[in-house]
């Protein structure tokens, strides 16, 4: 198992992202071991300013890096941090399944495997957005060791999904969520919410 202290960091450049009329403004870091290209094991983002953090800790499938001028915020990370935004948060951490970097996650069936430890190590009493997608489910329910952790994880009650469709049994991936449409949909006004999530299912 690696913990954190294992682990080598860089930080990510002061950049701003737009959502709609609005510009936010992020600082962040990234945890790797050993090689930088081939895996990350957490992306920490502030939303500036944020003298009082309230934090949002996030899993996901894999890391999809696209690396436009170092920032490492790609369109589901990009998705993430307007949702955290829209819902009152301005701190994010970003945990993955797997940690192994790839845009493609079907690369990752047979060759991932999900360090249960790590992720329950990282997660704290902030509140828990799970959003590893169908393929997340797939793998952990493949996985004794990810059926234990995702039984650990239902002690928690801040746990919370994307999309509130009753007739999804996994967790809403951002990547491509269409921020408008869940913006008015059920009801809503232009904000986002998020819902909360029963892990029964796994």
């Amino acid at each position: 198992m690696i913990s954190r202290k294992f682990l080598n960091s860089e930080n990510i450049p002061i950049t701003t992202i737009k959502d709609k009329d609005k510009e936010i403004k992020l600082k962040g870091k990234r945890y790797f071991y050993k090689d930088k290209l081939k895996n990350r094991y957490i992306l920490e983002i502030d939303i500036l300013p944020n003298d009082d953090k309230n934090k949002l800790t996030v899993i996901m499938f894999n890391p999809s890096e696209f690396r436009k001028n170092n920032t490492f915020v790609d369109q589901t990370v990009t998705n993430v941090i307007k949702i955290a935004n829209d819902t009152g948060y301005n701190s994010i951490k970003i945990l993955n399944l797997i940690t192994i970097i790839d845009s493609n996650p079907n690369n990752i069936k047979n060759n991932g495997k999900i360090d249960t430890e790590f992720i329950l190590n990282e997660i704290d009493d902030t509140d828990l957005l799970v959003a590893w997608g169908n393929k997340g489910n797939i793998l952990i329910k493949n996985s004794k060791d990810a059926i234990k952790m995702a039984n650990k994880l239902k002690s928690k009650e801040n746990i919370f999904t994307l999309c509130a469709n009753k007739s999804k049994n996994y967790p809403k991936h951002p990547a491509r969520l269409n921020l408008d449409c869940c913006r008015n949909c059920y009801g809503r006004t232009g904000k986002f919410t998020l819902e909360k999530f029963l892990l029964d299912n796994i």
